[in-house]
């Protein structure tokens, strides 16, 4: 991320939720640290900024199906440009847009080097689309692993949200058991 972005980034991993005084997380020089808990954090001196949960369960990746009202992204028939678009839409939550002291276009930089990795990496990423009325109404971008998906990116067209489409977009949904 250091290199990424062009300044220094941290990470500090803590088992019990203790963490630093802002005086040392200062000293240390980073403009960004990612702080890493199993606990909840809550601290008066550090504007957390996101919170990222992890739903964990055995999947069989050689008995993954495609929902059929959805289909893999295909750059001959679907529009490249709508998907960045979209893409950049949904970041919109993410900490990297709401964070006032990312300043240089992160945001938009990390966005678009995202979306771009997952469509140049056809071995290792799939993209799914909903398409309503010739759009792409959502996305979902996985990273296929031998054991699991990671979800990388999950965007619903404004226009469209309230409808469903994440959780038809979700692997999770048909995949994992209820918990």
């Amino acid at each position: 991320d250091s290199d990424f972005f062009g300044y220094e980034i941290g990470c500090f991993t803590t088992i019990d939720s203790c963490i630093p005084l802002e005086k040392d997380l200062r000293q240390a020089g980073f403009r960004l640290i990612y702080i890493m808990s199993q606990n909840k954090l809550r601290y008066n001196y550090i504007d957390l900024m996101d919170e990222k949960a992890f739903l964990k369960c055995e999947i069989d990746s050689n008995n993954l199906t495609i929902q059929k009202s959805t289909e893999s992204f295909n750059p001959s028939i679907h529009s490249k440009q709508e998907l960045l678009e979209l893409n950049l839409k949904s970041g919109i939550f993410s900490r990297f847009y709401k964070d006032e002291n990312f300043s240089n276009a992160e945001y938009e930089k990390l966005y678009n080097k995202w979306i771009v990795n997952c469509l140049e990496d056809n071995d290792n990423f799939e993209i799914l689309v909903k398409i309503i009325n010739s759009n792409i109404a959502g996305f979902v971008a996985l990273k296929v692993k031998e054991n699991s998906l990671d979800i990388q990116l999950l965007a619903v067209d404004p226009l469209f949200r309230g409808l469903g489409i994440g959780s038809l977009l979700s692997p999770a949904m048909g995949i994992c058991p209820e918990s």
